[in-house]
């Protein structure tokens, strides 16, 4: 089983669809509960698996206990994890208010965390898993407009490496996926033509690609860019 959060659109659901057309079952949570029962319905039909899912705004922690149960409760265990879940807004340091650094914390930084720790003690007892955070490349290129998002990404980044280092030992693989600018719900009104941004697909297939690594072998850093670069406000 495959658990995603943010499952319905962009990135999740593109990682959701290229795992489900292979026959894998996934469990993941959206805020809105309407698009997931939808996007349930959808996956089930179409790829005959198994699709779990809960509504879940992974800013509030309540919420985030709830998923971590449900989670905890299903009879199949994960054996990947994808923390795509973010909350993205162009902003400045100097000039955003204080308090959108708690959010972007709690949704990019602290979901990630908490929901990790839940789910690593099956995967250690199992010897496997993979764990993949949907970071950003604001991480080798920083830019002046990302403020908090990109504080709450480079936490996200080092929270990666640091359990990629705790994990060698367990047989649990980690990979950071840099992904620049990506065309997404966050881009869907803003007028920008979708051919100058990242396909989700394409990160999709990349992680899939890296999930099917040996045991051996494990791809630490993904990154992938659009073709013009990165866009800026």
């Amino acid at each position: 089983m495959i658990l995603i959060t943010g499952i319905t659109k962009g990135i999740g659901r593109a990682i959701a669809e290229k795992f489900a057309k292979q026959g894998y079952n996934i469990v993941g949570c959206a805020r809105n509960r309407g698009e997931l029962m939808a996007f349930k319905h959808e996956m089930e039909t179409q790829y005959s698996i198994t699709c779990e899912v809960q509504s879940a705004d992974l800013s509030q922690p309540q919420d985030l206990e709830y998923f971590i149960e449900f989670v905890q409760n299903l009879p199949q265990k994960p054996q990947v994890i994808v923390h795509n879940a973010a909350l993205f807004q162009f902003s400045s340091i100097i000039e955003e208010d204080e308090s959108l650094l708690s959010s972007m914390l709690h949704t990019n930084l602290f979901s990630a965390y908490q929901l990790s720790k839940a789910i690593l003690p099956d995967m250690i007892a199992q010897r496997k898993g993979h764990i993949f955070t949907i970071c950003s490349s604001v991480i080798y290129q920083p830019r002046k407009n990302m403020g908090s998002y990109g504080i709450s990404k480079f936490a996200l980044y080092g929270m990666t490496k640091l359990l990629r280092e705790e994990l060698k030992p367990h047989g649990v693989k980690v990979t950071a996926v840099m992904a620049g600018s990506t065309f997404t719900n966050s881009w869907a009104d803003s007028g920008v033509d979708p051919d100058r941004l990242v396909d989700a697909k394409d990160i999709a297939d990349a992680i899939f690609a890296a999930f099917l690594q040996s045991p051996n072998s494990v791809t630490e850093e993904i990154c992938i860019r659009p073709q013009e670069g990165d866009f800026e406000e």
